[in-house]
């Protein structure tokens, strides 16, 4: 662990706090979505917790009965149950990013019950930023025919049949846990959505924690 987080446990230990650590991830409890993120949970020593603090947990074994009340709140571990119907075609993958960057997109479809963490990068960088979608064709033919292509046309033509898109940020509000009723402020470009969404963490991951700090009993 890192010279900051010793830090901030002496100075939480020295003011009467109990802490409790998590390197946990979204995909631990179902959700599609890897955001591999450390939390720290802490409670005043008068209301101590029922598990031994200072080991780092790295699963939600501690956790289950918080996640089993906020489990309503998931929509399923299929890439599907994110998507939006009906995506403009202004989110799909540009030529000149199919020819370049093809061989290395991390590319999934509605069946998925994984994607990748999406960075504050997503959108315009296309390497470990984030998945993107396959909307139609057929990902290992399409792949064999631009291995044996022999121009960047054919490259192109290939991969083009795949109909790949990035994530909307609102698929991606989704896969955060954000409620269906958020929305950004009309002004904020898309660029901006992507950069804030990089930055953020699983909703549903620190409604857990909170959880079961406030509920579990001392």
């Amino acid at each position: 662990m890192s010279e900051s987080r010793r830090d901030l446990m002496t100075v939480l230990e020295s003011v009467g706090f109990h802490v409790q650590e998590f390197l946990i991830n979204p995909t631990q409890i179902g959700i599609p979505n890897s955001r591999l993120r450390y939390y720290a949970v802490a409670k005043r020593v008068e209301f101590p917790w029922l598990v031994t603090c200072g080991q780092l947990q790295e699963d939600f074994k501690n956790l289950t009965s918080s996640v089993e009340r906020l489990q309503q709140f998931t929509c399923g571990q299929q890439l599907k149950n994110y998507l939006q119907v009906g995506v403009d075609d202004e989110y799909l993958l540009e030529d000149k990013a199919l020819i370049k960057y093809g061989k290395i997109l991390d590319i999934v479809n509605p069946e998925s019950d994984r994607s990748c963490c999406f960075t504050k990068a997503y959108g315009h960088y296309y390497e470990g930023t984030g998945s993107v979608v396959q909307q139609a064709g057929d990902l290992n033919a399409a792949y064999a025919l631009a291995d044996a292509a022999q121009s960047a046309a054919d490259v192109c033509d290939s991969l083009r049949s795949l109909r790949l898109r990035f994530f909307t940020p609102a698929e991606i509000c989704s896969l955060l846990g954000f409620p269906a009723s958020f929305t950004f402020p009309g002004h904020v470009t898309r660029k901006q959505r992507y950069k804030t969404l990089g930055n953020s963490l699983n909703v549903l991951v620190v409604a857990v924690l909170l959880d079961y700090m406030l509920n579990s009993p001392s």
